[in-house]
């Protein structure tokens, strides 16, 4: 299945989540765990070569306050080129969130942030390659009771493998759960 189709069911859910009226779960103090897919456009900024591919990952974090959290997160990703699978791109980032309170419509989250964190590109043939991996975003978290969300962001992230400059757009789209903190 292409990545945008795979996006297709969870941005209707996404459209339709404001609908509920549900109370946000952003609680200080709270755990949050999030899975995702998207679509990962990588533009090799020396070469001018583009390349598209799926992206899988995960995200754990934790809400210092309402609005402010730090989050652990993964993703990989696994290039094909002319059929088969030539690059494997691993990425791991502590981030930093602001999250805006939209009263009184504590169903709709929207954030952005930045982060850190290290990426390894490992081309077949090829020893493997790390850089200082950095990330800017935005996101919107759509709530459908007290934990469970959805959660889609869009990320430009920028490093340098093989001495090659590296710019990446993320579209992404994933379930979130917030557990515990205040009140719970």
């Amino acid at each position: 299945m292409r990545p945008r189709a795979r996006l297709v069911p969870l941005l209707l859910l996404l459209l339709l989540a404001p609908l509920s009226k549900a109370t946000a779960g952003m609680r200080a103090g709270a755990a949050e765990l999030d899975v995702f897919t998207g679509a990962y456009d990588l533009n090799e900024d020396d070469t001018g070569d583009d390349t598209r591919s799926n992206v899988q990952g995960f995200r754990a974090g934790w809400l210092i306050t309402r609005e402010h959290e730090v989050e652990f997160v993964y993703d990989t990703v696994d290039i094909e080129v002319a059929g088969f699978n030539s690059e494997d791109i691993d990425s791991w980032n502590v981030r930093y969130l602001y999250n805006f309170d939209l009263a009184p419509r504590k169903n709709v989250v929207p954030y952005v942030g930045g982060g850190l964190g290290n990426v390894r590109d490992k081309v077949v043939g090829f020893p493997s390659d790390d850089d200082t991996q950095l990330s800017l975003f935005g996101g919107l978290r759509l709530f459908a009771g007290p934990v469970f969300a959805l959660r889609s962001e869009l990320n430009l992230k920028t490093f340098s493998t093989f001495d090659v400059d590296q710019t990446v757009v993320e579209i992404t789209a994933g379930m979130s759960w917030v557990v515990g903190g205040a009140g719970h």
